[in-house]
């Protein structure tokens, strides 16, 4: 029998035959050549994928999780302050950078705090070193916010040894005038510094110690899985985020420009959150993403515990993996709980509601307050921007609020009154006019008489009132602009009840490149999520046009 080694005895694919089949089990030429081209074509599909999606096989991803990650209870590590061989290396000049070639959105170096003072004054702060852009701190007393405060501009420098002043792992912004803000962290006693330094001592001055309690609120490892913060209302993509707020008590000085030193003592949160554009790890594309929707991030405080929490709603009408719902009540009697059964509903206007309620269970105890917005950032209101990629005409929101909190907390029998506990929150809404737009197929559906409905690609099922005559055909592929109409009745129990206002026909044609109209570049990255082993089956279900 001819063998293939008298043809291409050099050929790689050849000896790679010989080494895996005995020589007894060699095939003939044919068959060798069929199972040749076979293998080249496979290869050659894997790698044309793979330059597709800017994929390589040694590209780090970062998961996602459906399920919360308030289950991690450890305490954060200088690797988790500031994750170098992770999220970002060091370059010339102690300057951090993040890895390349991945969509980062953000770095959260945050610090919020709320205290008082002897003399009755009341501080509210927000400090953020930031890692890209710029940001101007944010210092109330008694309400009215200084104007006289320097702008801090990225990049971000780290001095794992510290510098002077601050002996631990230390990250440190530039501002205008010579100013620097600094965050410090002393991992063996777990004690959290910030600080904004003056160029002289007329300057303002910011000199804050905080000491974490209890348990840290994980959003996720630096390394992953992460949680879902939000859809972005610029594109179809999710804003995913990992790591940590850590909460507690502090103390700290505040020397206004040509002013008196003043001490303050309250609590703290420190937010060191990172974020990234999930889908676009496999579109390595510039992409103008928006802002994210729609969630409510907040904390609450109280001498007698400290409450944390995060929740997120889906505003499009695309079906994605799971949003982040998840909490953790600290310090009640020296003891911490996961706290991920509750409900917050807001209260007042839509865009910018003036209060809150939460209620929920945790283990041997229950949770029930309501709160009422004392003061909200911007102090002019939330401002409202119009439109997001599903909706042209509806109206977004971003901003934060100080609430104060009353009601009631039971655990093992024991009640704690709340009265007038203070929390901070951050919040985007959505208010969208009904309208949007999806891909899907007409399905003639056998119940109650017989109709026709429609399964979208992300597999929703809308209930057309107005389907035109023509479309009305079993397996016919359609991209259709609707309203939905939650008022009109029907007897029909199946779908979201929609009023068609565009459709028409998706007719499979080839373009030039050889794709199809409709075939989602997503599922190319659906295939490297099953290959890289995404948990919770969530990938199967994903189906974004």
């Amino acid at each position: 029998m001819e063998r293939f080694e008298m043809i291409f005895p050099q050929h790689p694919l050849f000896k790679a035959a010989q080494n895996f089949f005995p020589g007894s089990m060699m095939l003939d030429a044919k068959k060798l050549l069929a199972v040749m081209l076979t293998f080249t074509i496979i290869i050659s599909a894997i790698i044309l994928l793979a330059e597709r999606s800017n994929i390589s096989s040694e590209t780090k991803f970062w998961r996602i999780t459906e399920k919360p990650n308030t289950y991690i209870d450890r305490i954060p590590t200088v690797r988790d302050f500031v994750p170098l061989g992770i999220t970002y290396t060091l370059g010339e000049n102690n300057t951090l950078r993040y890895i390349p070639d991945h969509p980062w959105q953000q770095s959260c170096f945050i610090f919020v705090a709320i205290g008082w003072s002897s003399n009755n004054d009341t501080l509210y702060y927000q400090g953020r070193l930031p890692f890209r852009g710029a940001f101007k701190p944010r210092i109330s007393i008694n309400g009215k916010y200084l104007s006289d405060v320097p702008v801090f501009k990225g990049g971000m420098y780290y001095y794992e040894n510290g510098m002077e002043g601050y002996p631990y792992p230390t990250v440190l912004v530039k501002g205008q005038r010579g100013y620097g803000e600094i965050i410090s962290y002393n991992e063996k006693d777990q004690i959290w510094y910030h600080a904004i330094i003056p160029p002289d001592e007329n300057g303002l001055k910011v000199e804050i110690r905080g000491e974490a309690l209890g348990v840290p609120f994980w959003m996720g490892p630096q390394e992953g899985p992460y949680i879902i913060h939000g859809a972005y209302s610029g594109v179809k993509d999710v804003d995913a985020w990992g790591g940590f707020w850590v909460v507690g008590r502090f103390e700290g000085k505040v020397k206004i420009p040509r002013g008196e030193e003043e001490i303050f003592q309250g609590y703290f949160l420190f937010d060191r959150a990172t974020h990234i554009a999930y889908y676009a790890q496999y579109r390595r594309e510039p992409q103008k993403r928006g802002s994210v929707l729609e969630f409510s991030c907040l904390a609450i405080f109280d001498e007698n515990f400290i409450i944390t929490l995060c929740t997120s709603r889906n505003p499009t009408p695309m079906r994605l993996p799971k949003f982040q719902h998840q909490g953790r009540i600290n310090i009640i009697y020296n003891e911490s709980y996961v706290f991920n059964d509750f409900a917050l509903k807001s209260t007042g206007e839509k865009l910018q509601p003036s209060g809150f309620e939460l209620k929920g269970n945790f283990e041997c105890g229950s949770v029930d307050l309501k709160g009422r917005v004392i003061e909200y950032w911007p102090p002019s209101g939330w401002k409202r921007v119009r439109g997001a990629w599903w909706d042209s005409n509806g109206q977004r929101t971003w901003g934060r609020a100080f609430i104060k909190w009353s009601g009631q907390i039971r655990l093992n029998g024991k009640t704690i009154s709340v009265e007038d506990a203070i929390g901070i929150g951050e919040f985007t809404r959505f208010k969208g006019t009904g309208v949007f737009t999806a891909r899907g197929i007409i399905r003639y559906i056998p119940l109650e008489g017989g109709f026709y409905g429609i399964i979208t690609d992300d597999e929703k099922k809308y209930l057309p009132l107005n389907l035109p005559e023509k479309y009305k055909h079993d397996g016919l592929r359609v991209w259709f602009k609707a309203k939905l109409r939650k008022d009109a009745t029907t007897i029909y129990m199946w779908g979201e009840q929609i009023e068609i206002l565009k459709i028409k026909e998706i007719k499979r044609v080839f373009r030039k490149g050889g794709r199809a109209e409709g075939l989602s570049e997503v599922k190319v990255a659906i295939l490297y999520m099953r290959e890289l082993g995404m948990e919770d089956g969530w990938a199967e279900r994903l189906r974004m046009k």
